[in-house]
């Protein structure tokens, strides 16, 4: 959705994780590596009992800055922001065995 506003991960500013199993967060900041790099957004991870459906373990809500991955010293806009709610491809992956 970022992609579709005209903005790319760079311009992700804050990320927001529900996880119905804390003790993925190793398995949750491997898979965060994968799409970020340099200077992670800001990050919260909660514990919730259940996401929508039970084979869903991972929700992640995520708010963009679009512009903010660009050249610094353009400021002649506002750039707009754009939140969005996603489920991980790889959530079904996490959390298998209960274990990390």
């Amino acid at each position: 959705m970022v992609e579709a506003a005209g903005g790319a991960m760079a311009d992700v500013v804050k990320v927001t994780i529900y996880v119905t199993n804390i003790k993925n967060n190793t398995k949750v900041w491997a898979a965060r590596r994968e799409f970020f790099t340099g200077d992670f957004p800001a990050s919260t991870l909660v514990e919730v009992s259940a996401l929508a459906a039970p084979e869903i373990l991972v929700e992640i809500e995520a708010i963009a800055h679009i512009g903010k991955g660009r050249a610094v010293g353009v400021f002649h806009r506002l750039p707009a922001l754009v939140a969005t709610r996603t489920r991980a491809p790889w959530s079904s992956n996490v959390g298998q065995s209960g274990r990390p």
